[in-house]
């Protein structure tokens, strides 16, 4: 694949600026790699999106919130964190489905924030959130 190939197919469909980083050693590949930054600068000439224009979450798309530990007992974070993993990982099986990374949706993490705003954010038609309970099995919202 040429270099520059998502660059070059991009180009003229956003109307964002692309600014040419040069080459950059990656991790675990072995030649540099041409690497371009996305700015939020509108391209002078370039379309305007329109105000009332939206990007649609795909159908079958869902972000799992990090489930609250409502135990006095910090130690068992842990077991909630799994709860989350696990769901994680058995929706990101089913095919089709667009499943937010872990990694993501942990950034999220004890912040007060509007399960629609997440769900506009990370453009997912579904957003999970639950707790673990003190006792008792998970329970899901």
């Amino acid at each position: 694949m040429r270099l520059g190939t998502v660059r070059d197919q991009i180009g003229d469909r956003l109307p964002y600026a692309f600014e040419d980083l040069g080459e950059q050693n990656v991790k675990n590949i072995a030649r540099p790699v041409r690497v371009y930054a996305l700015r939020p600068q509108v391209r002078s000439g370039a379309p305007a999106a329109s105000a009332t224009s939206t990007i649609t979450a795909p159908r079958l798309s869902i972000v799992v919130l990090p489930f609250a530990n409502l135990g006095n007992d910090p130690e068992q974070q842990y077991f909630a964190d799994g709860i989350t993993e696990d769901v994680t990982t058995d929706l990101s099986r089913i095919a089709g489905m667009r499943v937010i990374s872990r990694n993501t949706a942990f950034t999220y993490r004890n912040k007060s924030i509007d399960t629609k705003q997440i769900g506009r954010e990370l453009c997912v038609r579904y957003v999970l959130e639950g707790r673990r309970p003190a006792v008792g099995p998970p329970d899901l919202h």
